[in-house]
């Protein structure tokens, strides 16, 4: 779409230059003639300012440094590593359990007939 439309437009500004471009000329209007003024100016002579002094002024600013109050460095604790417990492996397959023991065979009752 827009390799269309930039084209047209080119060609659209160099047709409207080309055709009133050449209708148009500037050496068609007659220039004005020139007018002579002249103004009689008095002559004043050039008035020379007066000198101006220039003051320079020092300021001098002094900085005291503040009494500070003498700071007592804090006791640093000493930092002790923590003990790490040490690390026990868990079993990756779960082991039988133990077979519980078979309680003995009882004695026959006397009661019983």
């Amino acid at each position: 779409m827009n390799k269309l439309i930039f084209p047209l437009l080119i060609s659209a500004a160099f047709i409207t230059v080309h055709v009133y471009g050449d209708s148009v000329n500037i050496h068609d209007v007659p220039p004005e003639p020139p007018t002579n003024i002249t103004t009689s100016k008095p002559t004043v002579p050039p008035t020379t300012p007066p000198p101006t002094t220039t003051e320079i002024t020092t300021v001098t600013t002094s900085t005291t440094p503040k009494p500070t109050s003498p700071t007592t460095p804090k006791p640093t604790s000493p930092t002790t590593p923590k003990p790490t417990s040490p690390t026990t492996p868990k079993p990756t397959s779960p082991e039988p359990p133990t077979p519980a023991p078979t309680p003995a065979p009882l004695p026959p009752n006397p009661s019983d007939p």
